[in-house]
């Protein structure tokens, strides 16, 4: 049961940044609320709430934001660079643990 209503509000974050990013018409717009959140996503893992960095970047990885690509091309690539960085510097490999990535 604990497990189950992890994954449902893990999944029900993911959904919320999705949905605020897709209710807008415009590309640039969007790409805005794309640069909100990753804004978002730098401060939660400076504050090291990297579940919630994981929910951001994995709604931003889904289907439905990753395939907008007149939106992308309209996010900084200042913005998109954080965001690879961000996303990454969370995966720890099996050779490192978390405090040597960081």
């Amino acid at each position: 049961m604990v497990r189950y209503v992890v994954f449902f509000l893990c999944f029900q974050t993911s959904s919320l940044v999705a949905s605020e990013i897709v209710k807008h018409q415009s590309p640039s717009a969007r790409a805005t609320a794309i640069e909100k959140w990753a804004a978002v996503a730098e401060v939660c893992r400076n504050l090291h709430n990297f579940n919630s960095v994981l929910e951001i970047t994995s709604a931003f990885m889904s289907s439905s934001i990753y395939r907008l690509k007149k939106t992308w091309e309209k996010v900084s690539k200042q913005v998109s660079g954080q965001l690879y960085s961000t996303s990454h510097a969370i995966i720890v490999t099996p050779k490192t643990s978390a405090r040597s990535v960081f």
